[in-house]
């Protein structure tokens, strides 16, 4: 995973994305609600830790890196 012409957090997320390869349509998918009375945050935050939570619970036990153990 090591490359040098990119950054460690970057590196990271090439990593992950490769793992689990539906993580981004998800992420986009939970960015779309802001807004809606049920998932209304502040405009400063990407995504709240509870929405990040939602995106694991539902895509990591279907991806090939939780199969792995």
């Amino acid at each position: 995973m090591k490359c040098p012409g990119i950054s460690i957090p970057n590196q990271f997320l090439n990593f992950f994305s490769s793992k689990v390869p539906d993580v981004w349509k998800a992420v986009d998918y939970c960015r779309s609600m802001r807004g809606t009375p049920e998932d209304d945050w502040d405009m400063r935050v990407f995504m709240p830790t509870s929405a990040w939570e939602a995106v694991i619970e539902r895509l990591i036990p279907k991806s090939p890196a939780y199969a792995k153990g």
